[in-house]
């Protein structure tokens, strides 16, 4: 079954600095998960507590990216922002909301 907070993303990594990075995500608040994988690391982590922003950020910090992988993450923590906002929202919308009798 999957959460509706659970986010899986796989993260193009250079084969070097796999093993530091992994350790890195592993010890953030959030992450569930990481697994090496042939392009790179497949993060799964739990989107009310990071976001795609801060992991990341704790790449940028690691290993220099282009313009769109740049694009790609802040589209990623704008869905996830999204998702987090959603999920925490404790209202029903307007639609949920049964037919007046008349």
């Amino acid at each position: 079954m999957l959460e509706a907070w659970r986010r899986t993303r796989e993260i193009p990594v250079h084969a070097a600095l796999k093993a530091g990075i992994r350790h890195d995500l592993d010890t953030m608040p959030g992450v569930i998960e990481s697994l090496e994988s042939a392009c790179g690391l497949i993060v799964t982590y739990d989107v009310r507590v990071v976001q795609f922003g801060r992991l990341a950020e704790c790449l940028q910090n690691q290993q220099p990216f282009g313009r769109l992988w740049r694009w790609k993450a802040m589209l990623y923590d704008y869905m996830d922002q999204n998702s987090r906002d959603h999920l925490q929202n404790k209202q029903g919308g307007c639609c949920n909301k049964p037919p007046a009798r008349h």
